[in-house]
């Protein structure tokens, strides 16, 4: 999953039945709850954490799952 993956894509990719994980089920059903479905599927994970937006709680579930960050830059990983 990538920065430019839209929140209803993470959602969708969440309720993949390969992944039988009640804290995952639970961070999908969460994330049902942001706005609406048509910003849900333009707003993305990176705009997300980039927006520092006190409002979201997708950092601080990301967090809790002890996702990591790789970031890319021109020259480097």
């Amino acid at each position: 999953v990538g920065v430019a993956t839209s929140i209803e894509s993470f959602r969708c990719v969440l309720l993949d039945k390969r992944w039988t994980c009640q804290v995952l089920e639970k961070l999908s059903k969460h994330l049902a709850s942001f706005a609406n479905l048509s910003v849900r599927s333009v707003a993305s994970i990176g705009g997300s954490i980039v927006a520092r937006d006190p409002l979201s709680d997708l950092l601080p579930a990301l967090v809790v799952l002890n996702c990591s960050l790789v970031l890319h830059g021109a020259a480097k990983r």
